[in-house]
């Protein structure tokens, strides 16, 4: 006997919910058969390959821009997980030189007055934590250029 009211989709004593009762009361046709199961470990393996070979092709089907920018990317991240920003401990002085060209880099950006995008980079060149400076260069790099 089910503990639901039919006519208004309601249970009769509240006990809780589990995933039949949900179910039930979503009047949910669920059959879990053998079938359903293959289409839906099919689905993720379809989705999963699609993903694999796209990942596999991508470099083939960008042009030289897209190639330079993932690239770009690449190198910022690594900088990213590079610089220890609390402490001097030899990693972030090997890479300050880096970070430090590339603000030079963008505050000659912010220096531009011509352009929509000159107060993103104003406000990148007044970051002053470099671990912050490097993500957010990261996220805008495709803003960085007209």
């Amino acid at each position: 006997m089910s503990i639901h009211d039919k006519k208004n989709k309601t249970q009769r004593v509240f006990r809780g919910w589990d995933y039949s009762e949900i179910i039930e009361w979503m009047e949910v046709d669920y059959k879990d058969s053998i079938v359903k199961m293959i289409k839906y470990r099919l689905g993720i393996f379809y989705t999963t390959m699609k993903r694999a070979f796209k990942d596999l092709f991508q470099n083939r089907l960008m042009d030289k821009d897209e190639r330079e920018n993932q690239a770009t990317k690449l190198a910022l991240n690594y900088l990213l997980k590079n610089i220890d920003d609390g402490s001097f401990n030899g990693v972030k002085k090997e890479y300050q030189e880096k970070v430090d060209g590339l603000r030079v880099y963008v505050k000659k950006l912010a220096e531009c007055d011509h352009t929509y995008i000159q107060p993103l980079w104003k406000g990148l060149s007044e970051i002053t934590s470099d671990n912050e400076f490097i993500r957010y260069v990261s996220f805008f790099l495709e803003s960085l250029w007209d």
